[in-house]
């Protein structure tokens, strides 16, 4: 039967599980104290809504109720809420909360995955996230923000992103900012206002329609597999202008600095003139790349050196003039009317020939025909040979050398188109000089004077003829057109 017993402890035992009743529905007992109750508690009555409950130590099941009336469901057998009085620390499966809930402390959201977490710091006024713990913002994660613990990371996968501030507001960027594309403003790709105030570097190209000014140096450095740095302005003009007062353009080398006060290179004045830094310090060409030509109205040179020509593009102007003159010029041959020249004596020939201006010429004969005068293509001239004398300086004693002199027509128009021998092997002995012509002749424009040795073993620097000559230009009107005249004198 049914009933009570007691062990030797003194615990009341009723004698089958679940099968007896302390009172009864209608007969109940006063007061029951106890230090813990255990079972389902469904039906216990007047425990009001927000009652704390509390744990000895260790970990605890709770079972919190808001229920004023009606039942208790039986408390859930996993650990879906438990309290751990050691650390004050509340762990549940899950918690729902309705109505307004204050946190006053820190609160850590913890991430599935270790170390990402986030936390919001109540000390410091702040939210916190672990590196690779994910701020995303939309219903379908349309933009994310995260930092990796290297670099942070604002991607946006839907529409654009839009940085609105009022009007007297502005962005200040501190760090640098990489854009992989066009860089939009106002609409359209391209920068109204962009100011740097360290080093800004661009790998592609930089373009402007209207000024690119700068308050400070501007420089243009080629690096990486360049050898220069290119400006290319796509088919249009370079406008370098220097505004203001007093202003000037520079260009300087690299050596010195970046101190265009000490360096050397060329300004551009504001009346336009191009100066050099300093005096005598800079080129226009060099021995081997020299400027093909220069169209200049006044040249003030101290020194000029001539390596080929002087032309002129047509007749007429000076060298020097009346008040200032050259105080020497020296040159192989003078061309053209001498007669205002002074303290020179008159040429070979006699009188009749004399224009008061020679030409002489010395030459080392070697072998076949060799090219002693070419005589210049100026139509308006004949030339007068006075004297053709060769001497023999070989080596060898006692040697004789036979030389052959010709005059080759230059223009049949003048003369024959056929040469003529001044000298056929003619014998020009050992420290020997022989003259060539008895009488001066007359030379026609482009006519060439040839002189060789038929000896070939005697020519050459160290055994060769030296010749000796020497000519005047006269106006052709002073001449019948002739070749190898000395007669024809009008």
């Amino acid at each position: 039967n049914a009933g009570w017993n007691i062990n030797v402890d003194g615990d009341l035992i009723p004698s089958a599980d679940s099968t007896v009743d302390i009172g009864s529905n209608t007969v109940r007992v006063q007061n029951f104290y106890a230090d813990t109750l255990y079972g389902d508690g469904s039906n216990l009555t007047g425990i009001t809504a927000g009652a704390t409950l509390s744990a000895a130590s260790g970990t605890q099941r709770l079972v919190v109720t808001s229920l004023t009336s009606g039942t208790m469901t039986s408390a859930a057998t996993d650990a879906d809420l438990s309290f751990n009085a050691t650390e004050n620390l509340l762990t549940a499966g899950r918690l729902s909360i309705t109505g307004i809930t204050t946190f006053n402390d820190d609160v850590t959201f913890k991430g599935a995955t270790s170390g990402r977490n986030i936390t919001f710091d109540q000390t410091n006024n702040r939210m916190i996230f672990d590196d690779d713990a994910h701020l995303i913002l939309g219903s379908a994660g349309h933009l994310i923000m995260y930092h990796n613990g290297s670099n942070g990371y604002f991607t946006n996968y839907t529409g654009n992103v839009n940085f609105d501030s009022p009007a007297t507001k502005q962005f200040n960027f501190n760090r640098k900012v990489s854009i992989g594309e066009d860089l939009e403003v106002d609409g359209v790709a391209e920068l109204d206002d962009v100011n740097v105030a360290g080093v800004a570097t661009v790998t592609g190209n930089v373009k402007t329609t209207g000024y690119f000014s700068a308050s400070d140096d501007i420089y243009l450095i080629g690096s990486g597999g360049g050898s220069y740095t290119q400006l290319n302005t796509n088919s249009k003009d370079i406008l370098i202008d220097a505004r203001g007062n007093s202003n000037i353009i520079m260009f300087r080398t690299a050596s010195g600095g970046n101190n265009p006060t000490t360096t050397t290179g060329w300004d551009i004045e504001t009346d336009g003139d191009l100066v050099p830094t300093g005096n005598k310090t800079v080129d226009i060409g060099s021995s081997s790349k020299k400027v093909d030509h220069a169209y200049i109205a006044d040249a003030h040179v101290e020194n000029l050196e001539v390596s080929s020509n002087i032309f002129r593009s047509s007749t007429g102007g000076d060298i020097g003039s009346s008040s200032a003159k050259f105080d020497n010029v020296h040159a192989s041959f003078f061309h053209g009317d001498g007669s205002n020249l002074t303290g020179i004596s008159g040429g070979g020939g006699g009188d009749k020939f004399n224009t008061t201006i020679t030409n002489s010429v010395q030459a080392t004969v070697y072998g076949y025909e060799t090219d002693i005068i070419t005589f210049p293509s100026d139509n308006t001239k004949r030339y007068v040979i006075e004297s053709i004398s060769v001497g023999n300086v070989t080596t060898g004693v006692g040697t004789t050398v036979n030389v052959i002199a010709s005059i080759n027509p230059g223009v049949t128009t003048y003369s024959s188109e056929y040469k003529v021998y001044l000298a056929y092997n003619t014998p020009v002995p050992d420290n020997g000089l022989v003259e060539l012509i008895k009488e001066p002749m007359v030379m026609n424009p482009s006519d060439v004077l040839k002189v060789w040795a038929t000896d070939e073993n005697n020519i050459g620097v160290n055994g060769s003829i030296e010749l000796y000559a020497t000519y005047t230009a006269h106006d052709s009107t002073d001449y019948i057109a002739g070749y190898g005249s000395t007669t024809n004198v009008t």
